[in-house]
């Protein structure tokens, strides 16, 4: 069932590519299936069709981020994004996280600090997530 719902989908968005909920509904969709690879297809959809749109992308950095082995480069689509993502909201949670990592990747620690410190004073210190950029911010060479 959900297989037809997706074909029909995937068909009307042939037709209207700028259908923003449409490729939002496409990705849940697929990535209900265990599809990873059309899952990201559809967020990168969805961002083309909204620019102005957040959640896709972080939702494609986090898949895109997640299908990465630990000790590769960030990839670059996910720099990009973090970057976009930063520029719709500079104060945007993930975003800086995002941005953190990829810095902390290329080795400038001084801008992964500053990401991370900035998304720390957002977060507030009652937040569980905290903790866990905290513990980033403590291994980053000085």
């Amino acid at each position: 069932m959900i297989q037809e719902m997706v074909g029909g989908l995937e068909a009307k968005l042939e037709f209207e590519p700028d259908n923003f909920a449409g490729w939002m509904q496409l990705a849940k969709s697929y990535s209900v299936l265990g599809n990873i690879e059309k899952t990201k297809t559809a967020y990168r959809g969805a961002a083309a069709a909204n620019a102005q749109a957040i959640e896709p992308r972080v939702q494609l950095a986090d898949l895109i981020l997640k299908s990465t082995n630990t000790n590769d480069a960030i990839p670059k689509e996910v720099a990009r994004l973090g970057k976009e993502i930063l520029f719709l909201d500079t104060r945007n949670p993930d975003g800086l996280f995002i941005s953190g990592l990829v810095a902390e990747n290329s080795s400038d620690y001084r801008k992964a600090r500053g990401y991370w410190t900035e998304l720390i004073d957002i977060l507030g210190p009652k937040n569980a997530a905290v903790s866990a950029v905290e513990n980033r911010l403590k291994k980053l060479p000085q």
